[in-house]
């Protein structure tokens, strides 16, 4: 039961760190779009 519950942590971590990364290239994209358009 133990293990079960160490898996779900470290998987809602990994989890975190994958929706943070998502958002991080997000935000780049974001800002990208809005240089070009700016340029343009």
């Amino acid at each position: 039961m133990r293990h079960k519950n160490e898996t779900a942590a470290s998987f809602n971590e990994l989890k975190g760190i994958t929706l943070a990364i998502q958002a991080q290239k997000n935000s780049v994209q974001t800002s990208d779009n809005a240089n070009t358009s700016e340029i343009t």
